[in-house]
């Protein structure tokens, strides 16, 4: 056993050198797939996710006492020291308490359990694989051992999302408050008691609200007058219609449930079909938007020939010299007539299926249409059309996307991954116009003027400053912003390091104390844009290495105010010591005040509120609340006193509970949360609703002095028990008087 601990701490050791951070597992709760912020309620716990197109704790041992259910799945499911994966509102536990539980839904956090009713849906043992069309909507679901039916495990609307027949049926008796929309039958939208006129639904549709089927009309789209195989690429499609006589087929239902696969075929079909509820009417199918549409998107055509479905046209391009005619886009009439004049100096192609004859006009124009169009590519070699022209060569609109040779630039070090140009330029059309050649080295492609156009910057000039030919870009080594120069104006240098754009020379701002982890400046920013403008000292001083505006841009925040508020140099940030939330300012608004201790922004003076006595050991405010964020507002006095650190909206948030709402029920001053002594629930009142009070035995929240007609309260089991037992005495009590 020794021995094994031996092996198993070595691992460890050789582990830990190769994983530097204990990476949590992606979870569901990104907003708008976009950031982090449904990850937590507080900075504190949002912050410790990071996004890469979904959420993930990025270091599992710097968690501390922080907790919630992403927190707890996260780790939990990366196989990390956190081995509990359900939240229960103080820490991470295994399986939630009795009469609760805990799902992606929930965020993982335990809450109580409103089942539904039986339905019999499931599929298999041990499976409600029936009772849905994914797991979306069969996770919702419990399996019962014991007679192998189904049940919502939750009808609370915060946790069933997915609805259909089943869910609906599950919930229509489900008793307590919050429920998804009561009704036994699902119409397509949402639960109802009762099917639109028409419609009906029992265990045979599953509950759902169905209408007898809206045929479509009769299309030809057979092709061995059979059968309706070819009217679609797979089952889904071709077996939603019926075979009619000859090449004629029809749509059996065209209600937007029924035919929910479509093609050009089914939307032509279903574009005349009478009744409501269809498909949306369009004769024509949009793919990118994947349904039916009357007219097809801008530059896309759809007729019999390609089965009704939406395709590129020819686009027009500028090769009109007379802004009349489309005798500039060859040199020969015989390619002169496959053009039409559209306007301005635009012709486009009539038919790219009809083309003998090609040149780079041509090439362009029908690049985008995929049917009999040969050599398929935009540019043109001088024998047909091709998707990128050879080594040595290049076109663009300036060459008639005809392919000439190049007049290449100078190498130049600007690759950073030492395999493509990606570095060269923040465009797709700067980083085009290079070629990589080795190491970190890659070349402008051509520097002739028609080619580059107003595609600047640093690397290009650099590139391109002695470039031999003629008609090449005007000749200087640095960018100035427009142009490239010989020199920077006065008060500004280029150099390798800039990308050889001129700029303001470095304007390092002043040391201050803001890393929290020497020696590095983790602790100056929130975020890695603001934190890589430091440059660490000694100790935990750092400082903003460059105060440019043209560095710093709107990364902003107290300590790089603080930091470049006395840096010297033109073109700095706003001069300013405290940050206001916007920008760097001198002094903070009235009423609020910055320090060392806020990071130098501008905060709402602190507004403490009044004793209470929730402390349960008279030397912390443990008591005080079942997180440590409401725990953490409270400053401890004197014995099992307590009060409020500052009352202000910004600071508390939505962390409410009773003795919160006490301490700061009197707190004088502005942008305190809602006056009121008690917690209802929700917010602070200054009445508990009818029928409930508080007091600081129930901890200032508002609870029912009474509630004997509640059945799924313990408090209600309690009650009734103690009744039950106390006639139960009493009756023995008679039996033996008499």
């Amino acid at each position: 056993m020794k021995n094994l601990i031996i092996i198993f701490f070595i691992g460890c050791v050789i582990f830990s050198t190769i994983q530097a951070t204990n990476k949590g597992a992606y979870v569901g709760c990104a907003y708008d797939n976009q950031n982090c912020s449904e990850c937590g309620t507080t900075p504190e716990t949002q912050n410790m996710f990071t996004y890469a197109d979904s959420c993930y704790i990025q270091d599992c041992d710097t968690i501390g006492s922080a907790r919630n259910g992403w927190i707890c799945y996260s780790c939990y499911a990366a196989d990390t020291t956190v081995t509990e994966q359900y939240f229960d509102g103080t820490s991470c536990v295994a399986d939630c308490p009795d009469g609760q539980y805990a799902s992606p839904a929930t965020g993982y956090t335990c809450q109580v359990a409103n089942p539904g009713q039986v339905v019999t849906c499931a599929k298999g043992p041990q499976e409600c694989q029936g009772c849905g069309q994914n797991g979306d909507y069969t996770n919702q679901f419990t399996y019962n051992d014991k007679d192998g039916s189904c049940i919502v495990t939750d009808c609370s609307s915060n946790a069933v999302t997915y609805l259909n027949g089943y869910v609906c049926n599950s919930c229509s008796q489900a008793s307590g408050s919050g429920n998804i929309p009561k009704g036994q039958y699902y119409n397509h939208k949402t639960c109802v008691d009762s099917c639109p006129s028409g419609y009906k639904a029992d265990q045979s549709t599953g509950f759902v609200c169905l209408a007898p089927p809206n045929p479509g009309v009769s299309v030809q789209c057979s092709n061995n007058s059979q059968d309706c195989n070819a009217c679609g690429a797979s089952s889904d499609i071709y077996d939603q219609f019926t075979y009619q006589s000859g090449q004629n087929c029809s749509i059996v239902d065209c209600h937007y449930y029924a035919a929910q696969s479509l093609n050009g075929w089914v939307c032509k079909s279903c574009a005349l079909a009478t009744g409501s509820d269809n498909i949306p009417q369009g004769e024509y199918y949009d793919q990118n938007a994947k349904t039916c549409v009357k007219t097809c998107p801008a530059g896309q055509q759809a007729t019999a020939d390609n089965y009704y479905t939406c395709q590129p046209m020819p686009i027009p391009v500028p090769c009109s010299n007379d802004s009349s005619t489309c005798k500039g886009c060859a040199d020969n009439s015989d390619i002169q007539n496959y053009f039409n004049f559209v306007s301005g100096n635009n012709c486009i192609v009539q038919d790219c299926r009809d083309i003998q004859y090609f040149n780079g006009w041509v090439c362009n124009s029908c690049n985008l249409v995929n049917n009999d169009t040969p050599f398929q590519g935009q540019y043109y070699n001088g024998f047909g059309c091709i998707t990128s022209c050879p080594p040595g060569s290049s076109a663009s609109a300036a060459t008639g996307f005809t392919c000439q040779i190049i007049n290449p630039g100078a190498s130049v070090a600007c690759s950073q991954d030492s395999s493509t140009c990606g570095g060269c330029g923040q465009t797709n059309s700067i980083q085009n116009m290079f070629i990589y050649v080795k190491n970190s080295f890659c070349s402008v492609t051509d520097c002739s003027s028609n080619i580059i156009g107003s595609n600047l910057n640093g690397w290009v000039c650099n590139s391109c400053k002695s470039a031999s030919g003629s008609g090449n870009i005007a000749a200087g080594q640095y960018f100035d912003g427009k142009n490239c120069v010989a020199n920077c104006p006065s008060g500004k240098q280029a150099s390798a390091a800039t990308g050889f754009v001129c700029q303001y020379p470095p304007s390092p701002g002043a040391a201050i104390a803001c890393s929290t982890d020497s020696p590095n400046c983790g602790g100056c920013g929130v975020t890695n844009a603001i934190q890589s403008l430091f440059t660490n000292g000694k100790g935990n001083v750092c400082s903003v290495t460059d105060c440019n505006l043209s560095v710093v841009r709107s990364n902003l925040n107290g300590w790089v105010c603080k930091s470049c508020s006395s840096a010297s140099g033109a073109g700095n940030i706003a001069a300013g010591q405290y940050y206001d939330g916007t920008t760097c300012v001198t002094s903070c608004p009235n009423g609020y005040s910055a320090s060392a201790a806020t990071g130098y922004v501008c905060k709402i003076n602190a507004n403490p509120g009044n004793d209470v006595a929730c402390s349960n050991d008279s030397s912390t405010c443990g008591g005080c609340g079942s997180t440590n964020i409401i725990q953490g507002f409270f400053t401890h006095g004197k014995g099992n006193n307590c009060s409020v650190t500052d009352c202000t909206a910004t600071v508390i948030g939505s962390n409410l509970n009773g003795w919160v709402c006490k301490s700061c029920s009197s707190a004088s001053g502005t942008g305190n949360i809602v006056a009121g002594q008690y917690y209802d629930g929700k917010t602070c009142v200054a009445n508990c609703p009818s029928g409930q009070s508080a007091t600081a035995d129930t901890g200032y929240v508002c609870k029912a002095t009474s509630n004997p007609s509640a059945g799924n309260n313990d408090s209600s089991h309690k009650s009734n028990k103690n009744l039950t037992n106390y006639i139960l005495g009493f009756t023995t009590i008679l039996n033996i008087l008499f």
